[in-house]
């Protein structure tokens, strides 16, 4: 189990790395444990805030994890106009 756990935190820390940068990471990269195709999708919205829904996988490491970062997000995935935004507020 210590090993998965390892293979998660490296993959968390390719995540924020990519969402460090000033323009928007490619949705495949290379996986940090075993050199394969790692996917990403990201999605934001608005919870009394910004908020970012980022989801990674890779097939090979069977790895498959979701995870939200609150603001501040990148200025990249934040919606375009207010008819993008999806508003989760009750």
């Amino acid at each position: 189990m210590a090993s998965e756990r390892k293979k998660i935190q490296k993959i968390k820390k390719l995540v924020e790395e990519l969402l460090a940068r000033n323009q928007p990471p490619d949705v495949c990269q290379e996986c940090p444990n075993c050199g394969g195709q790692l996917e990403l999708s990201f999605e934001a919205y608005y919870r009394k805030d910004w908020m970012l829904g980022v989801r990674v996988s890779c097939e090979q490491c069977m790895i498959d994890l979701a995870m939200d970062r609150g603001a501040p997000i990148p200025e990249w995935a934040k919606p375009i106009s207010d008819d993008a935004l999806i508003t989760m507020d009750k």
